[in-house]
């Protein structure tokens, strides 16, 4: 159930990005609206990226290292993207950046999770991949209704860079935790 949490969380700040990133592209940051496809598409290069990248790592690394690599630096990213909006600085080159390896680490964080949780639960996998795929895909409803009680009206990026931060460290934290419940069940 960790590793099922771990990327619901991740997904929950994924789904505020991929929700919310047109009105803050567009009319916060006044991009001309043929151009955020593009932005966007950016953001799937890394992922893409790190998707090739994990298919050699999970060779040589465990998951539980990959994912704790991988959450932290989507963290990471979550807690500098709120920090620069917060402060006002770098403005869309600041989000893009960020965002960047936050939307990356889905190549990683993705896949080792659902690695991770499938095994666990051999003997009952199609309920384990209905539940795992539940709370995963269903997160977005979740991303959706915080940014519609906390978002502000003018498309400010405030709202999805606190979304991401605070997930992405829940994300981490599960991680973390599970490290530290070792020989326990979960």
């Amino acid at each position: 159930m960790l590793y099922t949490l771990c990327v619901t969380f991740f997904y929950i700040g994924v789904y505020a990005f991929v929700t919310g990133s047109p009105a803050v592209y567009i009319t916060y940051f006044n991009i001309e609206p043929e151009y955020y496809g593009w932005l966007f598409a950016i953001n799937i290069l890394g992922l893409m990226g790190f998707s090739i990248a994990n298919r050699i790592w999970v060779r040589k690394y465990s998951l539980d290292n990959l994912l704790k690599i991988a959450t932290s630096v989507a963290m990471l990213a979550g807690i500098a993207l709120a920090l620069l909006v917060k402060f006002e600085i770098g403005g869309i080159y600041a989000m893009i950046g960020t965002v960047f390896f936050f939307i990356s680490m889905n190549g990683i964080i993705a896949a080792c999770t659902n690695a991770a949780a499938l095994d666990k639960a051999p003997e009952m996998l199609g309920a384990a991949a209905a539940l795992l795929r539940a709370f995963q895909y269903g997160s977005g409803v979740f991303s959706s209704v915080l940014l519609v009680l906390f978002g502000e009206d003018n498309g400010s990026p405030i709202t999805i860079a606190y979304i991401m931060a605070f997930f992405a460290t829940a994300s981490a934290a599960v991680i973390f935790a599970r490290s530290n419940l070792k020989g326990s069940k979960v």
